[in-house]
């Protein structure tokens, strides 16, 4: 489980991947919720950012942990991944 919190630097793509494969989301799946958050960011993008840490914008990191944090939520867990600074 990760253990960053999203500071001005956001989450870190390795957290975000650790958090993706706890909460059971394909990368599809997990970039479908993002885009319904607001993310810009294509697929491709997602995907080369949780395979080998390619650069997103600290807002785009942002918007996938919320997702994995709503993901979560679903799921019943009261413990999120990431917590909310409000910034997202």
């Amino acid at each position: 489980m990760p253990t960053s919190d999203l500071g001005p630097s956001g989450p870190s793509a390795a957290d975000l991947e650790r958090a993706r494969r706890d909460t059971g989301l394909s990368v599809i799946e997990l970039w479908i919720a993002y885009i319904g958050l607001g993310g810009s960011c294509g697929l491709s993008d997602v995907r080369c950012l949780l395979d080998s840490g390619a650069a997103l914008p600290v807002s785009e990191r942002r918007l996938l942990a919320l997702a994995l944090d709503e993901r979560l939520v679903d799921l019943g867990r009261s413990r999120r991944l990431f917590p909310s600074d409000g910034s997202a």
